[in-house]
């Protein structure tokens, strides 16, 4: 049975950045992504088509999800990473998920946008 927390989720979008947080990811939930891996799906809810990234590389390329992030975890203890989509050249931060965190959703806003994920202090 899954749970769902609605009053766990934390929302802070700061102006003009677009970024949040979200609800803190189950370990128990974890799915395909393992302890220290950032995970990223073509589907919500963790479904579809995945990437798992190592915790530990600053900075990765979506490869074959480019464009196609609609939801994601970072499986890391420690880290936070940066969602982001590269326009001409500049990176552009869409969202950063504290360490064990989960985004089910990514928002219209963010869907289908992203390249690649950092570390949120790189």
């Amino acid at each position: 049975m899954k749970k769902i927390i609605s009053a766990g989720v934390v929302a802070l979008v700061l102006a003009g950045g677009g970024v949040a947080a979200a609800a803190p990811a189950n370990a128990a939930d974890l799915g395909a992504c393992k302890s220290s891996t950032v995970c990223v799906y073509d589907g919500d809810q963790y479904k579809g088509a995945n990437l798992p990234l190592s915790g530990y590389t600053s900075y990765s390329t979506l490869g074959l999800l480019t464009d196609k992030v609609t939801s994601w975890r970072n499986a890391c203890n420690a880290q936070a990473f940066y969602l982001g989509d590269t326009i001409q050249g500049a990176r552009t931060i869409l969202q950063v998920l504290s360490a064990g965190w989960s985004e089910p959703n990514v928002g219209t806003a963010r869907n289908d946008k992203a390249d690649f994920v950092a570390w949120a202090n790189s």
